[in-house]
């Protein structure tokens, strides 16, 4: 038996991949637009470094919208001095790649490095075991 999916559920999905949460489209679409709302792709912790990181992830020839890249500008800058004084380490990066990543962009946005890493380089980074 074919399962087919309503214009309704369609559209549902559509939305979901491109708010991230039903709260992100809340907030895009009845509060104000004096302000920016971001889905970050992804936060990682690492209890045993005592690391903790947000990557905001695009695909390759996707830009970052300028407020997208001024809000987490301003987070990189506070994780910088948070850094100073914190027993834990915070880190932002933007990673630019497509499936199957054998070739990712990585910016850490609190140092201004980048580096290109291939699929065995990105497991390594998001294993914790590689810096940028």
């Amino acid at each position: 038996m074919l399962n087919f999916k309503s214009k309704e559920q369609i559209e549902r999905e559509r939305k979901l991949k491109y708010f991230g949460s039903d709260l992100n489209e809340f907030a895009h679409t009845e509060c104000s637009k004096q302000m920016t709302v971001i889905n970050i792709d992804m936060l990682q912790y690492k209890r045993s470094k005592k690391i903790l990181r947000i990557i905001e992830s695009k695909h390759e020839r996707e830009k970052t919208p300028a407020s997208q890249l001024e809000a987490l500008t301003v987070l990189a800058k506070v994780f910088k001095y948070i850094n100073k004084i914190a027993t834990h380490k915070f880190e932002a990066y933007i990673v630019k790649g497509n499936p199957p990543y054998d070739r990712t962009f990585v910016e850490n946005l609190i140092t201004g490095e980048k580096e290109i890493l291939d699929r065995q380089e990105l497991i390594e980074f998001l294993e914790f075991r590689r810096e940028i």
